[in-house]
């Protein structure tokens, strides 16, 4: 990104913007959900094993607050989340367009497995997935070769390439797969 007019769409460099708050508040998020599973593990040990109500009562507390601090994160990151995909422009118009200028990962060949959420192959569907050259931007195409509007399938923004395997996974792949994208299409 970065405001490269020539490599990508985002002239004003605002995706790259996105990607460090996204990136900076998910993990602020992560970091809140293990404190939280600490607590919780904390407590249900105290309280079998302590008859000190006040240590109970503190730790009670102390597990509330975070559950209610993870709470609030979710709901930013969740919106952050489903606002990723204002970044998906400039996508084809048409199949060839996709063809010709656009990756298709192969998903019989396994190199990008992940891709088979839009790659339904069964007697009713057939979806083809393309991602932009620089693998942040994507579409997908059905049967009828027409851009998919189903929400449960649209094309997701993805902050890192699935090349860079272990950050694609935790910044793309695994809030897609607890907040999947369709409630930002239903909602805006």
């Amino acid at each position: 990104m970065g405001n490269s007019p020539v490599s990508y769409s985002d002239v004003l460099g605002l995706a790259k913007q996105f990607w460090i708050n996204f990136v900076r508040e998910y993990d602020e998020f992560l970091r809140l959900e293990k404190q939280l599973e600490y607590l919780n593990i904390k407590f249900e040990k105290a309280y079998y094993r302590s008859w000190d109500f006040d240590y109970l009562k503190k730790l009670r507390k102390e597990r509330d607050d975070v559950y209610n601090q993870v709470k609030v994160q979710e709901k930013l990151v969740k919106e952050m989340h489903y606002s990723r995909n204002k970044y998906n422009l400039d996508l084809p118009k048409t199949l060839e367009e996709a063809e010709s200028n656009w990756n298709e990962p192969d998903l019989l060949g396994f190199n990008y497995p992940a891709s088979f959420y839009h790659q339904d192959i069964n007697i009713n569907w057939f979806e083809r997935k393309f991602v932009s050259p620089d693998w942040h931007r994507e579409i997908i195409f059905s049967k009828k070769w027409e851009e998919i509007t189903s929400n449960e399938y649209w094309g997701t923004y993805n902050i890192y390439a699935p090349s860079n395997k272990g950050l694609h996974i935790k910044y793309d792949i695994n809030p897609y797969n607890k907040w999947w994208n369709w409630d930002y299409l239903i909602t805006n």
